[in-house]
């Protein structure tokens, strides 16, 4: 753990700077807090790296409880999640950024996936993340009538974030918008810290589109994917030669 002389000095930064750059240095100084000085040898599992790496690194960026938004690990299903009988969507995202309205959880704007580095290799798993990501966005704009909506796909120590424009009329492009390497100890800080235009990226795409956005009243709603048109896109056989044209790893 960071020495807590470290930890003030960061703080000292917050009150200098603008309220993005905040978000960024709340991140390094959650970093600080929480990293081992070295990389844990043995296999990190998703609950730990859930709580210790990955909600230290990227939920400043996002949350924001005087702003009334929240990022939260949730097993909760949403009204999204219910507005469709496609079964990826029944299997609740690991993440999700939501509006609170007084005492309740209102609109949903952006949602998140991880596997431990352990599950890197099973593209199989990590695309139909990605794919459950892209409904779930999909089906936020419909819903709420949203502009965009944000998403990440955490895959052990890398994170890739995305943006649904819901804004194109019957189309959902979903564009990746950064990726970055999560640290795993104090000594890969430095790199993180390298990565802070990506993360500033993200962060004011988020407040600027996903949260400051007026309700898209023109949009034309087209019919979500069924579990049949989905399996006949997606191949059932298994194959570890073939590339991942969605990762980031070199396997």
């Amino acid at each position: 753990m960071a020495d807590f002389h470290d930890s003030q000095k960061m703080m000292a930064l917050m009150i200098a700077n603008k309220d993005i750059h905040n978000k960024i240095l709340f991140c390094f100084r959650n970093l600080l807090e929480q990293l081992p000085l070295e990389p844990i040898s043995q296999r990190i599992d998703e609950l730990e790296l859930i709580t210790r790496y990955v909600t230290a690194a990227i939920s400043p960026l996002f949350e924001n409880l005087m702003k009334d938004i929240m990022f939260r690990w949730t097993s909760v299903a949403n009204d999204e999640c219910k507005s469709s009988e496609v079964s990826l969507l029944l299997a609740r995202p690991d993440s999700t950024i939501t509006k609170v309205v007084g005492t309740d959880i209102g609109q949903t704007v952006g949602y998140g996936e991880v596997k431990p580095a352990s599950q890197a290799l099973n593209h199989k798993l990590v695309g139909k993340d990605l794919v459950r990501l892209a409904l779930l966005s999909k089906n936020a704009v419909d819903t709420y009538r949203s502009k965009f909506v944000m998403s990440f796909l955490v895959v052990g120590h890398h994170v890739t974030f995305y943006l649904t424009d819901g804004t194109r009329h019957g189309l959902y492009p979903m564009v990746e918008i950064a990726h970055i390497q999560l640290p795993m100890s104090l000594k890969e800080l430095p790199l993180f810290i390298a990565q802070a235009d990506q993360l500033t990226t993200v962060s004011s795409a988020f407040w600027r589109l996903c949260v400051n956005q007026e309700t898209n009243q023109q949009s034309s709603f087209m019919p979500t994917l069924s579990d049949n048109e989905i399996a006949r896109i997606m191949d059932i056989q298994v194959s570890r030669k073939r590339k991942a044209s969605t990762s980031h790893h070199n396997h």
